[in-house]
């Protein structure tokens, strides 16, 4: 099953569990005004999943060894 990151709305739970981070380094990275933009609803805080991914790639380091 393909998934439409573009509609797709996941929990920190989740995040943390595809990410394989602690839901707390989610939590704190709110808290810091950092990571990807965020629903919040009350207690509840959602992501779309397309944000996630482009906020991760915009952090991904490339090893020195890698550079040309």
């Amino acid at each position: 099953m393909l998934i439409d990151s573009e509609k797709t709305l996941v929990d920190t739970c989740a995040i943390a569990r595809l990410t394989k981070t602690s839901k707390s380094y989610w939590e704190k990275l709110r808290c810091r005004g950092e990571g990807p933009k965020y629903i919040k609803r009350g207690h509840l805080v959602l992501y779309w999943l397309s944000d996630v991914i482009r906020w991760l790639e915009e952090h991904m380091v490339t090893p020195v060894g890698d550079q040309k």
